[in-house]
């Protein structure tokens, strides 16, 4: 249900509404890796490059686990 939300906020291009929803998401379950996909498209939107960068490796990361 929040998953389908934050990717509303990111069509709606409420970047703001989606990276907090996101940060909840994940708080909720770390290993939920489409919580961690939004944060990072989030970032990438608001122009956080580095940062997205970074949740980018870390979902991949869990990927090859």
């Amino acid at each position: 249900m929040y998953f389908g939300k934050a990717v509303i906020y990111l069509r709606n291009q409420e970047f703001d509404s989606a990276k907090e929803l996101s940060k909840k998401i994940i708080s909720v379950d770390p290993n939920y890796v489409l919580g961690l996909y939004t944060l990072a498209l989030s970032e990438f939107c608001l122009g956080n490059a580095d940062e997205a960068l970074k949740l980018a490796n870390k979902l991949l990361h869990k990927f090859n686990n």
